[in-house]
Parts: C-alpha cells; structure tokens; sequence
C-alpha cells in the first residue's frame, strides 16, 4: 500500500515537472499577437529605420552617462 503512495505521488511530481509552462512563454496577460523588439543603442550606427521614441530614449541615456562620467 505504501509502495503504491509513494509511486503515484513520484508519478504526479514528474508529471507536473514535465508540462511545467516556462515563465518567459505567459505572456502575463498581454496581447498574443504582440510583438516586443529591442534595440541596444551602443549597436545602432544610424538612426534611419529606428522608431523616435527609442531614437529619444537611447538620447536620453548617452546624455545621462555623459553626465555621470563629468561628475567630481
């Protein structure tokens, strides 16, 4: 009887690991049709096909650096 416990509770634990959904596939309730797409502004060496807000952003954040770089 013990023996039989103790397979079936092996038996579920691996079933759960095995249809486990990784965390990165949920999309946490966003649209599935949804694309993201990351731009990483050190890469970019022109500004011609890049969306303004992230042409904006990546602005932002070469001016913030520079400022931390001349601070004393």
């Amino acid at each position: 009887m013990i023996k039989n416990v103790i397979i079936a509770g092996l038996s579920f634990i691996v079933v759960m690991f095995w249809i486990k959904v990784d965390p990165e596939c949920v999309n946490n309730g966003e649209d599935p049709n949804a694309v993201t797409i990351e731009y990483q502004c050190s890469d970019l060496e022109d500004y011609e096909n890049v969306p303004p807000e992230v042409v904006e952003e990546c602005m932002n954040r070469a001016d913030q650096s520079t400022k931390h770089k001349n601070k004393p």
